[in-house]
C-alpha cells in the first residue's frame, strides 16, 4: 500500500465522510446526456455534477460486463454510489453506455462479444473526454478515468502509450487512471507502459478477474520507467468487492477467452475492503488534481 503524504491527511478526513451508506448521503441529481464515440456511435450517458457553476474536474466512469443500466434503466447502486462520491468530492462524474447505445444489454454471459474493451470501448471513452472538455462546467485539463471489470480493462487499453483511439488533436488527456479489478492477463502480453499513472485496486480472492497477472503488469510497468502504476490488492475480496450492499454469490459468466467458454465465479461486497478502497481512489485523485 502506497503511503499517503501528511499533506493529503485532509483528504482522509473528507473520504471518511463519504464511506456513509448511501442513504446517509445527499442525493445527486442525475441527468440523461448523450455524446459521439470517436467510432461515430451516439451515445446514452448519465451525469452527475457537484453544486455550482465550476468548473469542476470531472471522472469518466466505464461500466462493467453488465452494462450501464439495468433493463429498468436504472443505474446499479454501486455505480449510483461511486458516482455521488465523486460528485460529492466536487468533481463531475459522466457515465457513457457502451452496451445499450448499440443495441445491447448485459454481455456477461455472452461468449462471442460484440463490444470489446480493447476495440469499441476506448473510443467510448475519449468520446466522453472530448465532450467533457467542451462543456463551461469542466475543467478540461482536469479529466480522470475510471473503470470497473470489462471497463477497467477499456482503462487499460485507453491509456495505453500507443493506444488507436487516442486522437491526435488532443490538447489534454486523462490526468490519472482509476481501474477497479480488471482482468490484466490480454494487456500484459503486449509492451504495455500506460500514457498517464494509473491505480487499480483488486481482490486477493477474485476467481472473476485474479489479481496476479494485474500484480505482475504493474511490477513490469514499473521497471521500464515513465508513467507510474500503483495496485492495492485487499485481503479476502472477491469481484465487486466495492459494492455498498450484494451478498456473495456464485454466478456463471460467459466469454470466448475462457478455456471452457464459461466460468462460475464469486462476486459480492467486502465492506472492509470496499471502504479502504473509496479512502485510497479518494486520496489519489485529489492528489493528482491538485486539490
Amino acid at each position: 500500500m502506497t503511503l499517503v503524504a501528511p499533506g493529503l491527511i485532509h483528504c482522509l478526513v473528507i473520504a471518511v465522510a463519504l464511506l456513509l451508506p448511501a442513504a446517509a448521503r445527499a442525493t445527486v441529481p442525475e441527468e440523461r446526456v448523450e455524446l459521439v464515440s470517436l467510432d461515430g456511435t451516439t451515445l446514452q450517458a448519465r451525469l452527475f455534477k457537484p453544486e455550482g457553476n465550476g468548473p469542476f474536474a470531472a471522472v469518466v466512469m466505464l461500466h462493467g460486463c453488465g452494462g450501464l443500466v439495468s433493463s429498468k434503466g436504472e443505474i446499479s447502486p454501486r455505480k449510483k454510489m461511486w458516482a455521488e462520491i465523486f460528485a460529492g468530492m466536487g468533481y463531475v462524474a459522466l457515465l457513457p453506455d457502451s452496451f445499450r447505445s448499440r443495441g445491447h444489454g448485459s454481455l456477461c454471459k455472452v461468449k462471442i462479444r460484440p463490444v470489446e474493451p480493447d476495440r469499441e470501448r476506448p473510443y467510448d471513452a475519449y468520446g466522453a473526454l472530448k465532450w467533457l472538455q467542451a462543456q463551461p462546467f469542466v475543467k478540461p485539463d482536469k479529466v480522470a478515468l475510471a473503470g470497473w471489470s470489462n471497463g477497467a480493462m477499456t482503462l487499460l487499453w485507453t491509456l495505453k502509450y500507443d493506444a488507436q483511439a487516442r486522437p491526435a488533436d488532443l490538447a489534454h488527456d486523462f490526468v490519472v487512471g482509476v481501474g477497479i479489478y480488471p482482468a490484466c492477463g490480454d494487456v500484459r502480453k503486449t509492451y504495455y507502459k500506460p500514457k498517464v499513472p494509473v491505480l487499480l485496486q483488486v481482490g486477493t480472492n477474485d476467481d472473476f478477474t485474479p489479481p496476479k497477472p494485474c500484480l505482475g503488469l504493474v511490477k513490469d510497468v514499473n521497471g521500464r520507467g515513465g508513467p507510474r502504476m500503483e495496485i492495492d490488492a485487499y485481503e479476502g475480496a472477491v469481484h465487486g468487492f466495492d459494492h455498498p450492499n450484494a451478498p456473495v454469490r456464485k454466478v456463471v459468466v460467459r466469454h470466448s477467452s475462457l478455456r471452457t467458454g464459461e466460468k462460475e465465479v464469486l462476486i459480492g461486497s467486502h465492506p472492509e475492503s470496499r471502504d479502504k478502497a473509496i479512502r485510497r481512489v479518494s486520496a489519489y485523485l485529489k492528489q493528482a488534481m491538485g486539490d
